[in-house]
């Protein structure tokens, strides 16, 4: 430390603090990341058979929620059935020895079998309603305060869109013939669709860490969610879940308003309050409201609009609730991605079934299981064909990294237009392509148009989609991206896109960060994909086709390294409706995969059937296609994906002589390869017996030789027709000899009703013709 006698004091010390902070950091040890060459395919089974407690496999709306109990050491699986109490838990001890089936045959795998005195039971003690379900369980060994080990469960509205703040987390014990449903939460006033999809437990030590223990994760994914994945972290065991009888659920009894109000009425009048604390929170439809007092059936002192909600009139009889938050759990929001800062690769109808914390030696990963839809989705304004911002917009070859919503671009309308107007004055064309589709904001209609003269879309198709309908001045008009617009929900429906099942890997260092206030909840991108449309049974064809094979699945991990997986309605055989189990090993083997795949190879266009040669590994396809303008900002056009697909061939619904396309191979770590070259159709010849080109006739007319106009009648080449005709086509008719004869070979010549022969009919018909008679009612076909 001879040198520091050299410096000042300050220095000294600047010095010192620089030192210590160095011999810390050096021994902060990054956590390493499990990768997807980590998991190892151990096979696929069956669930038990038959029905029990009302409930079975083969009701038709089955959730497949995972969990495990780590004491009976069996799989707990959640199920739906569409009659009350809706929900059901039961636990599967695994099969020793999951199958690999080659041949995806069902038959070949072992089952499970259910525990003893843990069949299909309802944890919630019917506290369910109309609409929920019970989507996840987990179990957590007791906890400070608690009697014994118990089961968490979360309440999930399948298609909830208003806002709610409603409790949706319950706790039960784990004896199946007295669960004791001890009561439910909320997250603070957080609107729970952020969070009531999913449950899972985090490491402990990483908790104990980060959290302050609060190991239990909760969360959800999609529009009317988080834009990706969520994640809060939680700790309710040490707060008492209580029950409310205005609760929204079932075994609650709600009030209606007895006299309307306006959106500033500050006392609610209710048919009866008498189950509804002395103050608290209440919602009527979407708005929440707070309140200090009651009086009787009048609820005082009343703050509307609360929680981000809009203050608005209510007539008699609307239904009112109240909202359980005195006693909201404590929460720390890890991961959460708004509107405007949306996941990489979210898309509209991607869904994020279920999530895990997984643990290997010294390496942990948070994983999420997602549907991910391949699609167009013409109503989302935010996103477009699924990666928006991750995989189908690499830059190059001609495709751009910008763009891929469909309604990009807006101006207004100039003027009111009527519904017959073709001609469209708007503020500002410059933002528009010089032809293509606009849409209406107002009115919902799209207009094509052909070209535009100053400010003003000219040649206007009204009613292109949607229908034609006048629209006031300042009416916003926006742009359309043609592939969405033609590739997207208008052709496929909605229902309809290509839906892979997939792992997302999240860094925990980085979830760690944001615990620490050094990261927003945004700010986290996966580090890695899995597809797992090979391991699943569900065909190519029925992946491509509809998502909701693999919409409602789940994903655990047991204490011994494995990883298990559920396919939604992946038994063809079994009861028609059954879900399959997969199971991964996970070892700790690091390497992360990033070579690309081979691109494929040998491509061709033949009247919109596109082919080409398969990679050289596991690969899904995505045909990307030409378009002229998409864009005013590529006015030299671009290459734009139209559909993904899993085998090598891809017939284009609207395929036009001419069209360009080329394909890139995703790996199961989605790793792309490098375009095909691009696949043009064969150049037009006059000698392929196809009309293509500028030929105006099959392979004539145009640059081709001029097309002859053959007259059927007139087999002679007299340019009349009369009775000669009639009795050459007759001798013709009956395998005479033509030499000799007026007879020109043409191949339709004397085919006058066009039933590609000439016989004995033609020949008469060739005579009623020529004596002038009339042909209505005959087989005539000569115009």
């Amino acid at each position: 430390m001879f040198f520091l006698s050299l410096l000042n004091k300050k220095h000294a010390r600047i010095i010192v603090f620089i030192y210590l902070f160095f011999l810390l950091s050096i021994n902060v040890q990054a956590t390493e990341r499990i990768y997807p060459s980590d998991l190892s395919y151990q096979g696929a089974m069956r669930v038990p058979t038959g029905t029990r407690n009302g409930s079975s496999w083969s009701n038709g709306h089955i959730h497949s929620g995972m969990g495990w109990d780590t004491e009976a050491g069996c799989l707990l699986m959640t199920n739906r059935t569409d009659a009350s109490p809706y929900t059901y838990v039961v636990e599967c001890l695994v099969p020793s020895a999951p199958v690999i089936s080659e041949t995806k045959n069902v038959s070949e795998l072992n089952r499970m079998t259910v525990f003893a005195g843990k069949s299909f039971a309802d944890p919630t003690d019917g506290y369910t309603e109309t609409g929920t379900l019970m989507s996840d369980v987990e179990y957590f060994p007791a906890q400070t305060g608690q009697t014994g080990n118990k089961y968490y469960w979360n309440q999930y509205f399948d298609y909830a869109v208003a806002i709610t703040a409603r409790p949706f987390l319950g706790m039960s014990n784990t004896d199946f013939s007295t669960f004791a449903n001890m009561g439910m939460w909320n997250l603070g006033h957080t609107d729970s669709r952020q969070a009531d999809r999913y449950l899972l437990k985090i490491n402990d030590t990483w908790a104990t860490t980060n959290l302050g223990g609060a190991s239990l994760g909760t969360g959800r994914g999609r529009t009317n969610g988080s834009f990706g994945p969520s994640l809060y972290a939680i700790k309710p065991w040490d707060v008492t879940p209580t029950f409310s009888t205005g609760y929204q659920g079932g075994g609650f009894t709600p009030s209606t308003v007895s006299t309307g109000i306006t959106n500033t009425s500050t006392e609610i009048a209710l048919t009866n309050a008498i189950d509804f604390s002395e103050s608290g929170t209440i919602s009527i439809a979407s708005e929440y409201i707070t309140y200090t007092g009651k009086s009787s059936n009048i609820l005082t002192g009343c703050t509307r609009g609360v929680f981000g909600t809009l203050a608005t009139s209510h007539g008699v009889g609307s239904t009112t609730y109240q909202i359980l938050t005195d006693n909201p759990v404590e929460y720390k929001k890890l991961i959460e991605y708004p509107v405007d800062n949306v996941m990489e690769s979210f898309a509209t109808g991607t869904t994020y079934g279920d999530a895990v914390w997984a643990t290997s030696g010294g390496r942990q990963a948070f994983v999420v299981l997602s549907v991910s839809e391949y699609r167009h989705d013409e109503t989302c304004s935010g996103c477009s064909y699924q990666g928006s911002s991750k995989w189908w917009t690499t830059s190059g070859s001609g495709r751009s990294t910008a763009y891929k919503n469909m309604e990009v671009e807006s101006t207004v309308l100039a003027e009111g237009i009527d519904s017959e107007q073709t001609a469209i004055a708007v503020v500002d064309s410059s933002i528009l392509t010089p032809s293509g589709i606009v849409k209406i904001k107002t009115t919902s209609e799209y207009v094509a148009y052909t070209g535009k003269s100053g400010n003003t879309l000219t040649g206007c198709t009204r009613g292109a989609h949607g229908i034609a309908t006048s629209a006031i001045s300042g009416a916003m008009v926006q742009q359309v991206m043609p592939d969405v617009y033609e590739y997207g929900g208008f052709m496929d429906g909605y229902d309809s896109p290509t839906s892979i099942p997939m792992l997302i890997f999240y860094d925990v260092d980085q979830i760690a960060e944001i615990v620490a206030g050094t990261r927003n909840s945004d700010d986290i991108q996966p580090y890695a994909y899995m597809r797992l449309d090979s391991e699943f049974f569900k065909s190519a064809s029925q992946i491509e086709g509809y998502n909701y094979p693999t919409f409602h699945s789940g994903i655990t991990i047991d204490g011994s390294g494995g990883l298990y997986v559920g396919e939604w309605n992946g038994d063809p055989v079994d009861l028609g409706k059954s879900p399959l189990v997969h199971k991964f090993s996970l070892g700790d083997t690091g390497s992360v995969d990033v070579d690309s795949p081979s691109a494929p190879v040998s491509p061709s266009v033949d009247s919109g059937v596109v082919l080409w040669g398969a990679s050289d590994e596991d690969v899904m396809y995505v045909v990307f296609k030409w378009f002229s303008h998409p864009h005013y900002t590529v006015p030299s056009g671009e290459y734009r994906p139209i559909r993904t697909v899993l085998d090598t061939t891809y017939t284009d619904p609207l395929y036009v002589s001419g069209d360009q396309y080329q394909i890139i191979a995703y790996d199961k770590s989605m790793n792309d390869s490098a375009p095909t070259t691009t696949v043009e159709p064969p150049e037009p010849t006059c000698s392929d017996s196809i009309q293509n080109g500028d030929e105006t006739g099959v392979d004539c007319g145009g640059s081709c030789t001029a097309c002859i106009t053959v007259i059927r009648s007139d087999v002679d080449n007299s340019s009349v027709t009369n009775t000669t005709d009639a009795l050459l086509t007759l001798r013709n008719s009956l395998g005479l000899s033509m030499d000799g004869t007026a007879w020109v070979t043409s191949a339709t010549t004397g085919d006058v009703n066009c039933d590609l022969a000439s016989n004995s009919t033609d020949a008469l018909l060739i005579l009623r013709y020529s004596l002038g008679l009339s042909m209505d009612g005959t087989s005539w076909c000569e115009t």
